[in-house]
């Protein structure tokens, strides 16, 4: 007993839809895990990016703490060399004392500067990284495919395709 060619296009064409509808769950689930994936790393680079922003703030801290300590190690140092100075019988505001205790301060200026200025660049980069994290997070967040639509379109794909297979087989013979 044979089958008809109707009767097979029309069992060929069920497995299509079958074949089609699974196609079409399928690239539900995968856009739909690409989407969460996607959304999980972006907000691990939000995370980041907020921690880069403590960072920066801890490390300009950490420049007011240096300085402060620069500050007062300097002040000291221009203090034992006026009492070194002055322990000798050299007046200490006039003359060479005082061009080495200017020059001293000028010392200690330049290092509190220059501890201040490496905070304040450390703490530029940490902003700088925060924000290419927050612009990547947002291009990343941005790459998940709405699961309806891949499943949409796998369906329009398989319809066409079955449209395609049922004008091939007449259905009555």
């Amino acid at each position: 007993m044979s089958l008809s060619s109707g009767v097979m296009g029309l069992f060929g064409l069920g497995l299509g839809v079958a074949g089609t509808v699974t196609n079409s769950y399928a690239a539900y689930q995968q856009a739909k895990a690409d989407k969460l994936a996607a959304e999980w790393n972006a907000q691990i680079m939000r995370d980041n990016a907020d921690l880069n922003d403590k960072l920066a703030g801890i490390e300009l801290e950490k420049g007011q703490h240096e300085v402060a300590i620069a500050k007062r190690d300097g002040a000291l140092l221009i203090e034992s060399q006026r009492a070194g100075f002055a322990a000798s019988g050299v007046k200490v505001d006039t003359g060479s004392a005082l061009d080495v205790v200017a020059e001293q301060a000028g010392r200690n200026q330049y290092d509190q500067d220059m501890i201040e200025y490496n905070s304040k660049m450390s703490a530029w980069g940490y902003n700088v990284e925060a924000a290419n994290l927050r612009q990547q997070a947002a291009m990343t967040a941005s790459t998940g495919r709405n699961p309806w639509a891949a499943a949409g379109s796998s369906l329009l794909g398989g319809t066409t395709s079955l449209f395609n297979q049922y004008r091939q087989y007449p259905l009555a013979s």
